[in-house]
């Protein structure tokens, strides 16, 4: 196209009138179909900002993608059919058992043990916590005391081994406190934040050895785990003294 309008514009070349308008016109649609592309690559460089050197070559790419999700259509609900269900999970139990008294703290944990005892079970522990009463709460504060006690144990003998500090990441969830319990058990799970981080600088010191690291971690997280068993029994099924009675009765008849 370039070509045949410099042979049309060159002295000593004659064209006839309409061929001469037929180019032209064509020569000012290419041009604005040219000035138009340009327009859509500066939105780009707006909307995308423009990019390092290194990234230059996917920016056609991305401009691409920009543009097929402008394109796309918003996703649009069913028009009909069951509606999902929506079940109460433990904290929303929770607010219902205690709408006034829980208080709110910001938790930072680091092991996939703690996430997921937040995730799943410490709101149902802090429901129970809540409704305990007599034998329960006897056997629940003996299981703390055995706890906290090991825990201590535990994190003074590793405060004793050399240990390098590793840089690890972090998450964050904003957790319910509505019992004294509820206050100890995320106390424990603090805790074992700390004995999984600390065995991991003692292990990589070589103070201790990854056997030692993996018991350890076996241990702490049965300890909390038992919190947790004594948890799903209803009040009723412990006797006065704390001694679960459907244990007690199997005891009795020779079974575990």
């Amino acid at each position: 196209m370039h070509d045949l309008k410099q042979k049309m514009d060159s002295p000593g070349v004659r064209v006839d009138a309409s061929v001469t308008r037929g180019v032209n016109a064509l020569w000012h649609r290419k041009s604005v179909a040219k000035n138009a592309k340009a327009r859509q690559f500066a939105i780009a460089f707006k909307v995308i900002g423009c990019p390092v050197v290194s990234d230059n070559f996917t920016l056609r790419e991305r401009f691409r993608e920009h543009e097929k999700m402008a394109e796309q259509d918003p996703p649009k609900k069913p028009a009909s059919g069951l509606k999902p269900i929506e079940r109460h999970n433990s904290e929303e139990r929770l607010s219902r058992l205690t709408p006034t008294t829980a208080s709110a703290t910001l938790h930072a944990y680091c092991s996939k043990f703690a996430r997921d005892f937040l995730d799943a079970h410490f709101y149902f522990c802090s429901s129970k916590f809540v409704v305990a009463r007599g034998g329960k709460v006897k056997a629940l504060d003996e299981a703390f005391r055995d706890a906290e006690e090991w825990y201590a144990g535990a994190l003074s003998w590793l405060s004793t081994t050399d240990q390098i500090e590793i840089p690890l990441f972090y998450e964050e969830k904003e957790v319910k406190v509505s019992h004294s319990f509820a206050g100890r058990l995320l106390r424990l799970l603090m805790q074992f934040d700390r004995i999984f981080l600390e065995t991991l600088y003692s292990q990589e010191c070589g103070s201790i050895s990854a056997d030692q690291r993996t018991t350890t971690i076996e241990i702490a997280a049965k300890r909390i785990t038992a919190i947790h068993q004594l948890c799903i029994p209803d009040t009723d099924k412990f006797d006065a003294d704390g001694t679960l009675i459907s244990s007690h009765r199997s005891s009795s008849n020779g079974h575990a």
